[in-house]
């Protein structure tokens, strides 16, 4: 008798423990996908103040970029997948800081070489298009 009250209590603990690391996993994969996030806005300089993402320059103040930036203004992409992004213009600026040496633009596109490289300082992109 003590023998099967033993084997149901380590039972119910190894279903404890299963769960616990099926969590735990959960946990480990929502972190690397959020590692592995980074954020993208692309328009022209009038749109990208009307979302948010940049702020418009005035008489004593220049525009930039806005400091209480809203994610929901961007679009996300997984870094490790993405490798070019049209912009629909040949006319371009990349507002965020990525090293020049990471990539290039031809025919419309931002062409990523270096992914680790060009997401090492920033994980937000900017470009404005004209």
């Amino acid at each position: 008798m003590q023998a099967e009250v033993d084997r149901m209590v380590l039972q119910e603990n190894l279903q404890s423990m299963e769960g616990n690391l099926s969590t735990m996993e959960a946990q480990m994969k929502e972190l690397k996908n959020n590692l592995n996030t980074v954020y993208v806005a692309v328009g022209t300089k009038r749109e990208l103040i009307k979302s948010g993402v940049l702020e418009k320059g005035g008489f004593l103040k220049s525009g930039g970029v806005n400091d209480d930036l809203d994610r929901l203004a961007f679009t996300p992409y997984d870094l490790r997948k993405i490798e070019d992004l049209d912009l629909g213009s040949d006319k371009v600026k990349i507002v965020t800081d990525h090293p020049s040496e990471s990539y290039k633009i031809e025919n419309d596109k931002l062409l990523i070489e270096d992914a680790k490289l060009f997401w090492s300082i920033s994980k937000y992109l900017i470009v404005v298009t004209d």
